[in-house]
């Protein structure tokens, strides 16, 4: 970038790139980020912004992995070229932090023309050495093409990004990496938890409370409810966004588990949003809950995992799916009463792999039935499963239309 450009910057997403793609869109606009998208390559994007961009709006952010900002564009991946300007990078980077020291690392993102990353380190390596600086890099692990958040926060690492946007490969410097730390933390060092009940992961949570929250700025405090709240997840990141939550679960052990989770993360965030937590059926909220809520964001029932549901008979497996889609259309007819107009519900819908050619989904249907209660499809369906998961997870966002 010279003097007089504007930044891009280069966004690197997890393993759902379309719902992180859709997250951010709903961040900028909400926050009235000025800027446009130049191109969406999974598992990267380029964000040609008109001002730099400010790290409090990347720590908002539940699907990005790392930021960086695009300091060269070349018409080819030529070794040489490469090489003089990641040196000259690594130098002004140097200079501005008034060290002699480098520590560095070179990863390649997307569909880069393959380049030999330990020829091109060792030779950044020798120049930077020839140059006066005394110098260590890190690669990538063996089989891998990038350097990890943890790499680069726990070896102090000044990253290289080599990726490809149309026909221009695009030099960028790492300025941003995700707080691991403080994810972790979140997710497994709570009081409570429940592995067994298959929790939402607590990213995945954060995605869909900023894919709920109204899409232009709003007067704080949000008040965010979640009716089958289980430990609290999606409660801790909207509080974590500034929002004051309610939470609900039919199971009376669960949210005694969400008032110790959330209580915890008040003590060490030092938070001032607010919290309360109630046992209820999900779908006869309105009785109970009568303000009006900002959004309503959750992960219901979801049913059996895949090996389990193989073993039912097809007859059993249609009574399931009936019993599920009974479930979130009830809850959906009854949170219609708490929302305002343009209110959203981020919701998450399964569906199961029953062999390699046949699934089962009720998303069409619950899509379909949604928009005949009142509402419209916001965003969605985004398909989110690690690679281990036994439950294919469909992420809606519903919007309430006026009655």
């Amino acid at each position: 970038m010279t003097a007089n450009s504007l930044p891009a910057y280069l966004f690197v997403f997890g393993n759902s790139p379309d719902l992180a793609q859709a997250e951010l869109a709903a961040v900028l606009n909400r926050l009235s980020s000025p800027g446009k998208i130049a191109s969406f390559s999974p598992p990267s994007l380029v964000l040609q912004a008109d001002s730099p961009l400010s790290s409090q709006l990347f720590e908002l952010l539940g699907g990005t992995v790392k930021i960086g900002e695009i300091f060269d564009r070349l018409p080819k991946t030529d070794p040489d070229e490469l090489q003089k300007n990641i040196v000259q990078k690594l130098i002004l980077a140097a200079k501005e932090k008034q060290k002699d020291k480098i520590s560095f690392g070179i990863s390649q993102i997307g569909e880069t023309p393959p380049v030999n990353l330990l020829s091109l380190t060792k030779a950044v390596k020798k120049t930077l050495e020839a140059a006066g600086y005394k110098v260590r890099f890190v690669l990538p692990t063996r089989g891998e093409r990038e350097l990890t958040s943890v790499v680069i926060t726990k070896e102090g690492l000044d990253e290289i990004i080599l990726s490809q946007s149309g026909k221009e490969v695009l030099l960028t410097k790492t300025v941003w990496v995700q707080n691991f730390e403080s994810w972790n933390k979140r997710d497994y060092d709570r009081p409570k938890v429940a592995p067994h009940t298959g929790m939402i992961p607590p990213k995945l949570a954060r995605m869909m409370v900023n894919l709920a929250l109204p899409a232009t700025s709003f007067k704080p405090p949000a008040v965010v409810l979640d009716p089958f709240c289980g430990v609290g997840t999606i409660l801790a990141e909207a509080m974590q966004l500034g929002a004051d939550v309610i939470g609900t679960d039919i199971d009376p052990k669960q949210v005694q588990r969400t008032k110790e989770n959330l209580a915890w993360l008040k003590d060490q965030y030092s938070l001032s949003t607010k919290f309360s937590a109630h046992q209820s059926d999900a779908t006869q909220i309105s009785r109970k809950i009568k303000q009006k809520l900002t959004a309503i964001v959750t992960e219901p029932d979801l049913g059996p995992n895949d090996l389990q549901i193989r073993r039912y008979s097809p007859e059993s497996r249609q009574t399931l799916m009936e019993k599920l889609t009974n479930l979130y259309l009830s809850g959906l007819k009854d949170w219609h009463h708490l929302l305002p107009k343009s209110g959203r519900v981020g919701i998450v819908l399964p569906s199961f792999t029953i062999s390699k050619d046949k699934e089962l989904s009720l998303v069409k249907m619950v899509i379909d039935k949604a928009k005949i209660m009142g509402y419209s499809l916001s965003a969605g369906p985004f398909k989110y499963a690690r690679p281990q998961a036994t439950v294919r997870r469909n992420i809606c966002v519903f919007e309430s239309e006026k009655r």
